[in-house]
């Protein structure tokens, strides 16, 4: 009886233990369709870019995508959090209006992110003249706003293209 017993506690504890598992997964499986459509130029170039570098818009972070001016051309861009389907590591792509679209993570390292942003559990826009003296040091020389990117209460640094070229500055870790 007692044997009985114990044999059942443990298969009541493995059953528990792949429920468990299985709701994990489901639950970060938060692949595209993602609610916000995009605006119809940020489609076009976000589909092409998805197809080529096998990438689903990801929806954990809400807002999912950000809004500004990142290239300093004076028309709005977007931020979209993504994820490499086959790699599953996160990252977030920048489509641009008047450029090709970059992706920082997802499977490709950038700065101290590395190549998987799953740790980013908060995001947001930092306008151009608060991103170029953000935090002290020398200014930046920014080209548009800039996208801070942080892990709360721990790391943060600030995305930022700089005569075109993406830079990663650390804030704290």
């Amino acid at each position: 009886m007692r044997k009985s017993r114990i044999a059942a506690a443990v298969a009541v504890k493995a059953l528990l233990a792949l429920l468990l598992a299985f709701v994990a997964d489901v639950a970060t499986a938060q692949l595209a369709p993602a609610s916000a459509p995009l605006p119809a130029w940020a489609e076009a170039a976000w589909q092409s870019l998805a197809t080529q570098q096998g990438l689903a818009r990801r929806t954990r972070l809400d807002p999912s995508i950000q809004t500004a001016d990142f290239d300093g051309d004076g028309r709005a861009d977007l931020a979209v959090l993504v994820v490499h389907v086959a790699s599953r590591k996160e990252g977030i792509a920048l489509l641009f209006r008047s450029r090709p679209a970059r992706v920082f993570g997802a499977g490709r390292p950038f700065g101290n992110g590395g190549d998987d942003f799953a740790w980013v559990d908060t995001w947001r826009v930092e306008p151009r003249e608060q991103a170029r003296s953000v935090r002290g040091g020398r200014p930046l020389h920014i080209d548009g706003a800039g996208l801070v990117v942080e892990k709360e209460s721990s790391a943060s640094a600030l995305i930022y293209l700089d005569s075109g070229r993406p830079r990663w500055r650390q804030y704290g870790d």
